[in-house]
């Protein structure tokens, strides 16, 4: 198998990313990356970060999201009204990608990725493949920046579709109440 079928069958499942964590995973050279990239197989989209250059088609926004939570870092997940976004309880602002990562961060990110800083241990859920804060935790942290009668709405969605526990749909609908 080639290097770049090695990357294109792992990248397939990611939205067409690849991160050279990720190439080091698979047992490729620490440059292969570089140079299909080189070749015009991959195309750089940030540090350490690449997507296959043939259009796949992906459906809705996720690949946006899956891009930009690679592009903040490793320990990176989707946050907040981000996560509401994705799993389309909610609307929200659709210039901007909400990313946390616990610890520094000092990488530069494209226009319309906000990064929010998250607890170290903070807990992880995996939504359509991509890194997230759940949903219980993304409901707290849209507190104070969404309306509330929307976040209880989404709240309620959630529910429905089983992204929330009756216990942590009723906790929520308190914390959201006051």
């Amino acid at each position: 198998m080639t290097d770049y079928q090695a990357v294109y069958e792992d990248a397939i499942d990611n939205y067409g990313l690849v991160t050279t964590r990720r190439a080091k995973e698979l047992g490729l050279a620490p440059n292969a990356l570089a140079q299909l990239a080189h070749r015009k197989r991959l195309e750089r989209v940030g540090h350490g970060v690449y997507r296959l250059a043939a259009p796949i088609p992906f459906a809705g926004k996720a690949p946006a999201y899956a891009l930009a939570v690679e592009q903040v870092g490793r320990d990176a997940l989707l946050w907040g009204e981000s996560v509401l976004a994705l799993l389309a309880l909610c609307p929200t602002d659709p210039a901007r990608i909400h990313v946390g990562i616990a610890g520094r961060f000092r990488r530069r990110v494209p226009e319309g990725v906000v990064v929010h800083p998250a607890p170290v241990a903070a807990e992880t859920a995996v939504y359509e493949g991509i890194r997230s804060q759940p949903v219980r935790d993304a409901l707290r942290a849209c507190r104070g920046s969404m309306m509330p009668e929307r976040l209880l709405a989404a709240a309620k969605k959630a529910r429905e579709r089983g992204l929330l526990t009756e216990r942590e749909y009723e906790s929520a609908r308190k914390e959201l109440a006051k």
